[in-house]
């Protein structure tokens, strides 16, 4: 992963040059567990009523055009694969705790029929006996190995290339979107 500072004025205050010489207590450490921006973003006041952006820690005026690719928890979860690399992915980290039930509830309430199961702790949605797609971390390659294991379980194969699946934060900001493409794959 790279991170490309800029001053914006020639001759600048030389904030780039110093965050550049002190990324990881400037940048990483906040947003890693015991961080100030990390516990303030997972606190349940914060966390339970934010879907990914919002005016108290990422939005602003200035990026309002970024608002809707904006997300905290992927700020979290990149932070973590900054400071190590081998961090797992995935969605067991507590502020994603929820969110694959939330996005189930809204496709079900848009689409008769549609029940929510979760198997080997991943959320999916089935029409009737048929799968019709897996909520995934929006991170996640189609062969992660938990999908995999999904595949193996459903045994429908042992590779997770023929899982339908929905990324969450696609689910989320735009699930009609997902649904058309859903309905269109099957």
């Amino acid at each position: 992963m790279e991170v490309f500072l800029a001053d914006n004025l020639a001759n600048g205050a030389g904030y780039c040059r110093h965050l550049a010489e002190n990324i990881e207590p400037a940048i990483l450490m906040p947003l890693l567990p015991g961080g100030e921006f990390y516990n303030a973003m997972i606190s349940q006041s914060h966390a339970s009523d934010c879907n990914g952006v919002c005016y108290d820690y990422l939005a602003d005026y200035s990026n309002s055009e970024f608002h809707g690719i904006l997300d905290w928890r992927l700020a979290l979860d990149l932070a973590a694969l900054a400071a190590d690399e081998r961090h797992p992915v995935d969605l067991t980290a507590e502020y994603w705790s929820g969110i694959p039930e939330k996005a189930a509830r809204i496709f079900v309430n848009a689409v008769d029929g549609l029940e929510a199961q979760t198997i080997d702790s991943l959320t999916c949605l089935f029409r009737g006996k048929e799968l019709f797609c897996v909520f995934t971390h929006p991170l996640w390659r189609t062969d992660h190995p938990s999908l995999i294991n999904l595949a193996t379980t459903l045994t429908l194969t042992s590779e997770a290339l023929g899982l339908r699946q929905c990324n969450l934060f696609d689910a989320l900001r735009r699930p009609g979107w997902c649904l058309t493409r859903l309905d269109f794959e099957g």
